[in-house]
């Protein structure tokens, strides 16, 4: 599909374009501006800095983790459980959710209790006690998506469309603050993941085995997919792969602890590295002088 990105970049700045690509969406932008800045890398011939790749991966492990529980929970969970009406426990958040789906039910809204009803004829998930777990976890999982948006902030500056995205990386020197707080945020995600989003994933799909066969074609990303929730992998193998994004930090591999002890050990020595980013951007300034300061059409 074409959406005129091509033609918007087309004679501005090349520096315009981080920020400009992250415009094609509002859910997963950081996605766009790391791979305008890639491209730039690439035809500047740049030495891209260790960390700053790294703040580059801290940025996008985090949005991804966003992405998938946003996908899951906001925009698939409620195709396969049912409303919230048949609840009748003293949960403080469901109680008042249900309230809420009352009252709007009462004062005759147009779309009373949207996206939560109304619900159509079809399959649902049977299983009541796993109906309402799923809607409390969708409600809890609300807050974990802004302690991930939190986390790609803390390096990309805000959520959405960040403005500390450039080539060779982030325009500041990461501190010892910044690391503990992307790793505290990081890993309440993590713990989310395990302990509820997993076992939500594993309970829909079991529910609907019928599934697992649609869209299977020559089995690529699809199948691939799909695989991740086989009934012979278990939940943790599957939380480590959803969390591949983010091992650079948090996860207890060898390697992820041997990144994240070094980023705090050598402070000093990263900041010294990191610093060579802010020099990136006059070293731009001079490339764009010699290419004339514009994108030209291939």
């Amino acid at each position: 599909m074409f959406r005129g990105f091509e033609a918007i970049l087309k004679g501005r700045d090349p520096l315009d374009a981080q920020q400009i690509t992250q415009r094609i969406c509002g859910v997963c932008p950081y996605a766009h501006g790391i791979a305008s800045s890639y491209a730039q890398e690439n035809a500047y011939q740049l030495k891209v800095p260790r960390n700053g790749r790294i703040q580059h991966n801290l940025i996008q492990g985090a949005n991804h983790l966003y992405d998938y529980l946003l996908h899951f929970y906001q925009l698939s969970a409620l195709d396969f459980v049912t409303a919230i009406l048949q609840y009748k426990g003293a949960d403080p958040d469901l109680t008042s959710f249900k309230n809420w789906v009352d009252s709007e039910l009462n004062f005759g809204s147009s779309f009373p209790g949207a996206p939560f009803l109304p619900r159509l004829s079809g399959k649902y998930i049977a299983d009541a006690e796993l109906n309402i777990g799923a809607l409390k976890h969708y409600l809890e999982s609300l807050e974990i998506q802004k302690k991930a948006n939190r986390a790609s902030a803390i390096f990309g500056g805000k959520f959405p469309h960040a403005t500390a995205i450039f080539p060779g990386g982030c325009p500041q020197v990461p501190n010892i603050d910044h690391i503990s707080s992307y790793r505290a945020l990081i890993s309440d995600v993590r713990n989310f993941i395990h302990q509820k989003y997993v076992p939500d994933i594993v309970a829909v799909a079991g529910g609907f085995p019928e599934y697992w066969e649609i869209g299977q074609s020559k089995g690529d990303f699809l199948k691939d997919i799909l695989a991740m929730i086989d009934e012979n992998v278990k939940n943790a193998d599957i939380a480590d792969n959803i969390m591949a994004e983010t091992n650079a930090v948090m996860t207890g591999s060898n390697r992820t602890m041997e990144d994240l002890s070094t980023a705090i050990a050598n402070i000093e020595a990263t900041n010294k590295e990191t610093a060579t980013t802010l020099k990136l951007i006059d070293e731009i300034e001079k490339l764009k002088t010699l290419m004339g300061g514009r994108f030209t059409a291939p």
